[in-house]
């Protein structure tokens, strides 16, 4: 484990970088900011390091990017329709940061607050952030974990726990953005990605409001249960892809620069595989247990 500082956040506090490095010389980065994935860097097949991951070089950058890049979001991820939910018989209003909906849980979700440190060790990692009662006007007092784990193997695996007083809302997720060229390479719409897939949730308009549905892939530019290259159907006519129109990436001022795979998410007992598109490596890419996305996520295989 390598500990170095990151810098300071606008209000003065000091945020710390933590990197695991796996037999192979892979390492994976995170600061307690968010818990943010800020890097990970693997070698190529020709033989130089490349880092995979989009991001930022100071706390700053991440407190004003509007991207969430590489941050733990929560209580919730994604959307809540008109910003209000009912629990317990009892209605919470939250922030309207998106529309007239609540967004990754507001200005003030997980990615914004330092997390604390409470295990650690060469190849693994696990943050703790105690969110109080009525913190994003969500009920009672959470105790949330993440744990980052880089094995020998190549793999990047994301555990979360949360236990929570009352009844309340838990649905998170890591928002990183990847590109396996590397952050500075352009646009990745050549490399490939085969998804575990049959399902994904349609949403109803470009507010990004899941209708409820879960359809099935087939036919739909969404469908990667055979591997084919991201960009091949990203121009196709197709409605969901006009109203996910963030799947095109916004060009966003970064050290990273564009590229990403958004919203797309397997079962826990599956990972995703993505290839670059020149040597056909095969490189194991991230794991989340459990992997929570409402709105534009797509589902495992459901028995089929």
């Amino acid at each position: 484990m390598q500990k170095r500082s990151f810098g300071r956040t606008k209000e003065g506090r000091e945020v710390t970088e933590y990197t695991l490095v796996n037999a192979q010389g892979m390492t994976l980065s995170v600061i307690d900011l968010g818990a943010t994935i800020v890097s990970i860097t693997m070698k190529g097949s020709d033989g130089n390091v490349y880092d995979v991951v989009l991001g930022y070089d100071t706390p700053v950058d991440y407190q004003n990017n509007t991207c969430y890049f590489g941050a733990v979001i929560g209580r919730n991820a994604n959307r809540i329709d008109h910003a209000h939910i009912h629990l317990d018989g009892k209605d919470y209003s939250l922030e309207a940061n998106d529309n007239e909906n609540n967004l990754h849980s507001g200005s003030h979700g997980f990615h914004a607050v330092i997390w604390d440190v409470v295990q650690e060790s060469a190849q693994s990692i696990t943050f703790s952030y105690v969110s109080r009662d009525g913190e994003q006007d969500f009920p009672g007092n959470m105790t949330a974990k993440v744990t980052y784990t880089l094995d020998d193997n190549g793999e990047v695996a994301i555990a979360y726990e949360a236990v929570c007083d009352q009844t309340t809302v838990a649905n998170f997720t890591n928002h990183a953005y990847f590109n396996l060229d590397g952050h500075d390479s352009g646009v990745m719409e050549g490399q490939k990605l085969e998804l575990h897939a049959s399902y994904y949730t349609p949403v109803i308009d470009s507010k990004a409001i899941p209708t409820g549905e879960l359809a099935k892939v087939a036919g739909t530019p969404f469908d990667f249960r055979e591997m084919k290259e991201i960009g091949r159907d990203i121009e196709a006519d197709d409605t969901q892809l006009r109203y996910a129109a963030c799947c095109a990436c916004q060009r966003c001022k970064v050290r990273h620069l564009h590229g990403c795979v958004y919203g797309l998410c397997g079962d826990p007992a599956l990972y995703r595989q993505l290839y670059h598109a020149a040597d056909r490596q095969g490189r194991r890419a991230v794991r989340q247990a459990p992997c929570i996305l409402s709105g534009d996520a797509v589902f495992p295989e459901c028995g089929e």
